[in-house]
C-alpha cells in the first residue's frame, strides 16, 4: 500500500541558492576583511620600525667616525635616502643619492622608505620617500615643540651624542616624516598607522633603541622655542 503523502526530495531543500551563498560570503568578508586589515597594518609598523633601527645604526656608526657629531647637511630633508622629485616652490628634496651623508653607511636606501608613507599634508605630497627621497625626519637647526635639534647646516656642539647623554633613552634623532606637531593627525596624509587623532610614529632614540612611540597630548601645545615656550625638556619622554 503507498502512501498519498508528497515525496520530498531533501537534497533540493539543503542546497543554497546563488543568492544565499553570496549573503554568506559577505558575511564572511565582513568577518575576516578587519582582521586582515589590521593585520596588513601591523605588518607595516613592524617594518618602519626596522627601518627606523637599521638607519639609528647607521647614525652610530656616522657618529663613531665624526667625534660623536651627527651628519651636516644643507637642507632638511637630505641627509639619507635617495634623490626625490620635489623642487621649488616646495621644498627640495632632489640632492642627490651621494651627496646624502648617511647613505655610505645605509645598507639600501629603500629603507628610508616607510611601507604606510602616505604624504605630507602641509607640502601637498603624496609620499614622502618619492618627493623627498626619505619617509623619515630628524630635527635640523633649530629646536622646535621641544626637541633639541640632532642636525644642522654647521659643527654644533650640541648635535654630539655626548651632549644627548642626560636622558639618552628618550633624546628623539629622528622618526617617522609627520612627527613634526603642525602636520594635523585628522588628516589621512599623517594617518600613516590607523590611529586617527593620535600622533603614533616609529622613533630612534639617543641610546639606540627604536619604538612606535605615542606623543602625549602635551606635546600638541608646543611650538618653536622662544622666550614664552619652554626650551627642550629630558623629563618628557622626548627631547
Amino acid at each position: 500500500m503507498h502512501s498519498n503523502r508528497p515525496t520530498c526530495d531533501w537534497r533540493a531543500h539543503a542546497a543554497f541558492t546563488l543568492i544565499e551563498l553570496l549573503v554568506v560570503i559577505a558575511i564572511l568578508a565582513g568577518m575576516l576583511l578587519p582582521a586582515l586589515a589590521k593585520a596588513k597594518g601591523k605588518a607595516k609598523q613592524v617594518q618602519c620600525v626596522n627601518n627606523v633601527k637599521q638607519i639609528g645604526l647607521a647614525f652610530k656608526v656616522y657618529n663613531g667616525d665624526f667625534d660623536e657629531l651627527y651628519p651636516i647637511h644643507t637642507q632638511w630633508n637630505d641627509w639619507g635616502g635617495k634623490q626625490g622629485t620635489s623642487a621649488p616652490p616646495n621644498p627640495v628634496g632632489n640632492i642627490v643619492d651621494t651627496s646624502r651623508p648617511l647613505n655610505r653607511y645605509s645598507a639600501d636606501t629603500k629603507s628610508y622608505r616607510c611601507p604606510s608613507d602616505a604624504g605630507d599634508a602641509v607640502w601637498n605630497m603624496k609620499n614622502c620617500y618619492d618627493a623627498y627621497g626619505s619617509s623619515y625626519s630628524v630635527q635640523w637647526n633649530t629646536d622646535r615643540y621641544q626637541t633639541l635639534h640632532v642636525t644642522a647646516t654647521t659643527i654644533n656642539g650640541t648635535s654630539r651624542d655626548s651632549a644627548f647623554a642626560a636622558s639618552p633613552t628618550t633624546k628623539l634623532i629622528f622618526g617617522d616624516y609627520i612627527w613634526h606637531r603642525d602636520r594635523n593627525t585628522l588628516l589621512t596624509a599623517t594617518e600613516w598607522h590607523n590611529y586617527r587623532g593620535e600622533r603614533r610614529v616609529p622613533l630612534f632614540f639617543a641610546d639606540g633603541h627604536g619604538e612606535f612611540f605615542k606623543f602625549p597630548l602635551l606635546y600638541e601645545t608646543y611650538g618653536t622655542a622662544t622666550p614664552t615656550n619652554p626650551p627642550p625638556d629630558v623629563t618628557n619622554g622626548w627631547w
